[in-house]
């Protein structure tokens, strides 16, 4: 009877286990199937593709996002207007940034892998290259500030050094640019730099390589004012930095913001930054190229516990987000500003702001006048598309850019012909102080940090002592 059971009861496990199994195996080549298509897509999506099809993505995608619609007016006659001459992928690359390049639009460009390492290294806070900014105005190229613990710095180069050849190339007849784009372009090996000091012609051997660049640099000037400067946005913890600097000297009772130089970067950190100098106010808008044909308006508002998103497309949709705002740590202490003609897109619009909400003082020179945001979109062969998708406004709704073949949005979001009445082309400083020749930004000769200190002994008064 038992054995009977045991058989009578294996007997009916069969079909149960049969079952399982089956099911066991169609799971798992629903998977290897779904991994399979996920693999094709990403190889063919992103890794493989034939040198037209590369060019036609960035046709396409310009298409879809650009900002300025109306510059489009004859881009149909280029969707097929290389292909008998794109041979390979370089081809590709070289004919897309040629179309790219009749949009008159010098941020809307195709990079290709060196150039997309280089941002993916800026991103990560790494400089490549012998790190040295240098002054390429008139000839001969200077040597404008060095690196600290960079190549050019360990080599011995220095401040005001006369660049005259660097390996075979005579610096007398490039531009500035070639010099950063030939070391990067010869990392790890070594460099010869002919050098002019004082009447001497030096040579100093020097290897690019990549290095940790300081993005945020922070000092008490005095026992009352602090300095800090922010190199860029870019970096993906720069909110962090910009958050530590700022405690680390937040018992002063002034504050000179340095953003001359400043390229822009990330746009939230930014906006983070101004929750730290900020109680309330209107920060920002940007329209961008929604879906379709419509354009999306964000105004950003600080409240007092909150970062506000104000979305809409006129006509159609609205709606809000709240999302945690940074705490504000200089209170109402009197902040300075410091710009020039490199300070541009997020250093712009955090300047502006900050301006426009009566909360610092804006000193230096005009700003570069940006005033577009881009959108990166990966492309094929680790490529990316860099595409001029938005334009942001000021709180006293004043666009910066200069307008140049740009179109302008309508209260009813569309895309009409530039307005003048309300474009600036950069900001104008409240305190307009030239830079002196070869100014090294944050050194004791710095005749604008210098201004900075005066106005505010004038301005800043110590507090009582009870």
């Amino acid at each position: 009877m038992a054995g009977s059971a045991r058989t009578t009861e294996t007997e009916g496990r069969k079909p149960r286990r049969s079952f399982l199994a089956r099911r066991r195996r169609f799971i798992s080549l629903a998977i290897f199937l779904s991994a399979l298509y996920v693999g094709q897509f990403w190889f063919f999506q992103k890794v493989w593709c034939t040198p037209q099809e590369l060019y036609h993505r960035v046709w396409a995608t310009t298409q879809s996002n650009l900002f300025n619609q109306l510059a489009l007016k004859d881009w149909p006659a280029y969707e097929h207007k290389y292909d008998e001459r794109i041979k390979n992928h370089d081809d590709a690359i070289k004919f897309a940034n040629e179309m790219l390049a009749t949009l008159d639009d010098p941020f809307t460009k195709l990079f290709d892998q060196r150039e997309v390492k280089k941002q993916s290294d800026a991103h990560s806070g790494f400089y490549s290259g012998v790190g040295m900014i240098m002054n390429g105005r008139k000839k001969p190229i200077l040597v404008r500030t060095i690196y600290q613990g960079g190549p050019a710095e360990k080599a011995g180069l220095e401040k005001g050094d006369q660049i005259m050849q660097v390996d075979d190339i005579d610096c007398m007849k490039i531009d500035v640019s070639k010099i950063g784009e030939y070391t990067r372009a010869h990392m790890g090996k070594v460099i010869t730099f002919k050098i002019m000091r004082q009447g001497k012609l030096l040579t100093f051997k020097i290897i690019p390589v990549q290095f940790v660049a300081q993005a945020v640099i922070t000092k008490k000037l005095t026992a009352d004012i602090a300095y800090v400067r922010i190199v860029s946005f870019i970096n993906s913890d720069i909110t962090a930095l910009i958050a530590a600097a700022f405690e680390k000297v937040k018992d002063a009772h002034a504050l000179i913001l340095d953003m001359r130089g400043n390229p822009g970067g990330n746009v939230n950190a930014c906006l983070a930054a101004a929750g730290m100098m900020l109680d309330s106010g209107e920060l920002v808008t940007v329209i961008s190229k929604d879906e379709g044909k419509d354009y999306l308006s964000m105004r950003y508002l600080l409240t007092a516990d909150s970062l506000k998103i104000e979305y809409d497309i006129p006509g159609k949709s609205h709606r809000e987000e709240y999302s945690p705002r940074s705490k504000n740590v200089w209170g109402a202490k009197p902040i300075v500003v410091l710009v020039d003609d490199g300070s541009a897109s997020a250093a712009e619009m955090l300047a502006a702001a900050l301006h426009d909400n009566k909360r610092a003082t804006i000193l230096g020179v005009r700003t570069y006048g940006k005033g577009v945001a881009q959108l990166y979109y990966d492309m094929p062969l680790s490529t990316c598309l860099s595409v001029t998708a938005a334009r942001y406004y000021t709180p006293t709704k004043k666009w910066l850019g200069d307008g140049k073949g740009e179109g302008h949005i309508d209260k009813d979001g569309k895309m009409v012909k530039a307005c003048a009445a309300n474009q600036l082309h950069g900001i104008t400083p409240d305190v307009v102080v030239q830079p002196v020749e070869n100014l090294d930004y944050g050194c004791p000769e710095d005749n604008q940090v210098n201004a900075a200190l005066r106005f505010l002994n004038k301005t800043t008064r110590p507090p009582l002592k009870l």
